[in-house]
């Protein structure tokens, strides 16, 4: 029985709106995984939900939840099988795992979008105040 050796993958972290890069060893314990995630995305351990895809993938790929070992372990195989492919192909393109934040209080931008659409509304409500003068003088009978 043939023992695949441990193989290194880089992680796209999404942080702040924009990625930082961490090589993960496929051999990494999922408790360690996540406990690296968690101090990247300034969270607990308990409060790290992703999501991940791969690089060769089209963007219109699903991504794909990543909760426990299993998980892992299923994405570093996964992985493996990619990398391998890629490097067959000859092609260019560089490999990497892209993760997604799945937990909606760490994406702030869905709240700016509210916020705005909001503003618009109010701020596009202007008094026509010629008719509202003139409302005021027909009632106090100045006119009409």
């Amino acid at each position: 029985m043939h023992i695949a050796s441990d193989i290194d993958v880089p992680f796209q972290v999404p942080f702040e709106g924009a990625v930082s890069t961490e090589i993960f060893s496929s051999g990494t314990p999922f408790i360690e995984f996540r406990s690296t995630l968690a101090d990247l995305l300034s969270l607990t351990p308990s409060a790290v939900k992703v999501a991940y895809r791969f690089s060769t993938q089209p963007r219109t790929t699903l991504h794909t939840h990543l909760c426990n070992a299993d998980d892992l372990k299923g994405l570093f195989e996964k992985a493996r099988a990619a990398q391998a492919k890629l490097e067959k192909s000859k092609s260019s393109k560089e490999f990497f795992v892209e993760l997604k934040d799945l937990e909606p209080s760490n994406v702030k931008q869905k709240g700016k979008k509210r916020d705005t659409k909001k503003k618009k509304v109010l701020s596009s409500f202007i008094p026509n105040w010629f008719e509202f003068d003139a409302l005021i003088d027909q009632i106090e009978g100045r006119g009409g």
